[in-house]
């Protein structure tokens, strides 16, 4: 190995264990609290729409949040995330924990959304598939991991213990990060205030709400408001789509849109993903409530899923 080959070796495995361990803490707190799910409605005594919340809320402000701080690449997202765990464990109420949540799902978009870029600035094109491919492998890992310990914390301990389990890898991830982006990383992570694409972020925010509202209510709207609810996601599309495409850095890139390699990957990715997370939602209450299974067989059966992802 030559001494270039040997410098850039040494520079990038730091940064890929430090954007490792985000993902890990992000996907790992989403496997757990699946697992928790029936014990915290029976605590709250709430109804299971409304525990699907304490998920759902966590990934929608993921998914609003993911572009716009890939825009700002922002670093602080370890320790806003540790800061909404401790939250949701002292949480008294239903409502808190989703706000709990809410802070939580930020920490873990900054996590998610700089992740890519990090490796894609310190990787040599011939290592890059090898880089992300370890992200995905992170992912999967925290995936498994998560359903079981949170089954013997939750039928052991108490599900709240869950939202702490996080913090041993944050503090690593905080230590090291100081350590690996103040020695090695050299990437510009901030742009002229005149490059954010803050009104394309509003736009998608509201999109995103809008469509995620009508897929939740559908069954309890009424057949007007519905459409008229359709009406105005249509109109929220195409106000964006068009933002988008006159805009000089639009916080998606439209203009791939085109091509079918990106669209085909997008929707393969929603697909795979939204039927995941309605197994891993949906089964914790089927091993329980009809099986009769504890919380820690069920947080075993649940590694099955993210096993073979992995």
């Amino acid at each position: 190995m030559s001494n270039s080959e040997t410098t850039t070796s040494n520079r990038t495995w730091p940064v890929l264990l430090l954007v490792m361990s985000g993902v890990f803490l992000s996907t790992m707190d989403s496997g757990m609290v699946n697992v928790a799910l029936p014990s915290i409605m029976e605590d709250f005594g709430i109804t299971l729409r409304q525990v699907e919340s304490v998920v759902t809320i966590y990934l929608v402000t993921i998914t609003v949040s993911l572009v716009f701080w890939g825009r700002l690449s922002d670093r602080i997202g370890m320790s806003i995330f540790s800061i909404g765990g401790f939250c949701c464990f002292f949480a008294p109420s239903y409502h808190l924990l989703l706000a709990s949540r809410f802070f939580q799902a930020t920490g873990a978009s900054m996590m998610m959304s700089t992740g890519p870029a990090i490796i894609r600035s310190t990787f040599p094109k011939e290592k890059l598939g090898s880089g992300l491919g370890m992200v995905g492998v992170a992912t999967a890992c925290g995936l498994l991991i998560g359903p079981f310990f949170s089954g013997l914390i939750t039928e052991y301990i108490s599900w709240r213990a869950i939202f702490l389990a996080g913090l041993p890898v944050a503090f690593f991830g905080l230590l090291w990060g100081v350590m690996v982006l103040r020695r090695d990383l050299s990437i510009k992570t901030t742009f002229p205030e005149a490059d954010n694409d803050w009104w394309g972020s509003v736009l998608w925010g509201c999109l995103v709400l809008s469509g995620i509202f009508l897929l939740h209510r559908f069954d309890s709207l009424p057949i007007v408001t519905l459409l008229f609810g359709v009406l105005i996601v249509a109109g929220l599309f195409i106000i964006f789509y068009r933002h988008e495409k006159r805009f000089a850095n639009p916080i998606l890139p439209i203009q791939e849109m085109g091509e079918r390699y990106y669209w085909v990957a997008v929707l393969t990715a929603g697909l795979s993903f939204g039927v995941l997370f309605t197994v891993l939602i949906l089964l914790p209450f089927y091993l329980e409530y009809v099986l009769g299974f504890a919380v820690s067989q069920v947080g075993k059966v649940m590694m099955a899923v993210p096993g073979t992802l992995l």
